[in-house]
């Protein structure tokens, strides 16, 4: 399973991607929007990881392009926010799932992971 992570946080998205790439996955990551919706438009991953507050195109409006997008409207979105609840509600519809973004990402793999089982069992259900 290919996942893309955009985030800014270098050491965390370094530490999310190795901990995912241990687990088997082959991880895609970049530090912007623009890298990321590059990588979208040329290979399309399983799922994406964005930081909600992404500098740029921040990860709620990727991934409202995303959902506007009719080759990638089904791409499945998992938005990290460092405080979830402060996410606006119309762009809560945009992702499939929202990850509080713990400090230590060895923390947030489990959910990660339980999120990607609920999504394959999706697919082939």
């Amino acid at each position: 399973m290919k996942i893309l992570i955009a985030d800014e946080d270098n050491l965390y998205r370094l530490v999310l991607s190795q901990l995912l790439y241990d687990d088997g996955y082959d991880v895609i990551s970049t530090h912007t929007s623009g890298r990321a919706w590059e990588y979208l438009r040329r290979e399309t991953p399983d799922i994406c990881i964005f930081d909600a507050g992404l500098p740029g195109i921040h990860g709620m409006s990727m991934a409202e392009r995303i959902r506007a997008d009719g080759e990638l409207r089904r791409l499945p979105v998992i938005l990290l926010s460092a405080g979830a609840a402060a996410v606006p509600e119309n762009l809560r519809a945009a992702a499939d799932f929202f990850v509080k973004k713990s400090a230590e990402a060895d923390k947030v793999v489990p959910l990660i992971e339980e999120l990607l089982g609920k999504i394959s069992g999706e697919r082939s259900g």
